[in-house]
């Protein structure tokens, strides 16, 4: 017996968006936020190692995550990438759901 799986709107749109239009809705989140002294940086690969390591080659004081909120089946199947950077990093983590 198979078991129905739909992407939520997160996920679809995950799919669809390329990754300059991901960027592009980065910069203008950041732009939105106000006047806080913030880098942001675009990295191709797995981030669940480049974002603590380019944590610690940067300088980086902290890193701020936000979390998908995937039911807890699914998270059990297939893994958190901030629980596993909040693991891996030398700097505080802040994981915003």
């Amino acid at each position: 017996m198979g078991t129905d799986f739909a992407l939520s709107d997160a996920d679809q749109r995950l799919l669809l968006e390329s990754s300059e239009d991901a960027e592009q809705r980065g910069v203008a989140i950041l732009e939105d936020m106000g006047d806080f002294a913030v880098e942001e940086e675009l990295l191709d690969g797995d981030p669940s190692t480049d974002i603590p390591d380019d944590a610690v080659t940067e300088g980086f004081d902290a890193i701020y995550l936000g979390h998908r909120d995937r039911s807890e089946r699914m998270e059990r199947l297939l893994g958190s990438v901030a629980n596993v950077i909040v693991e891996r990093a030398t700097v505080p983590v802040t994981v915003v759901r």
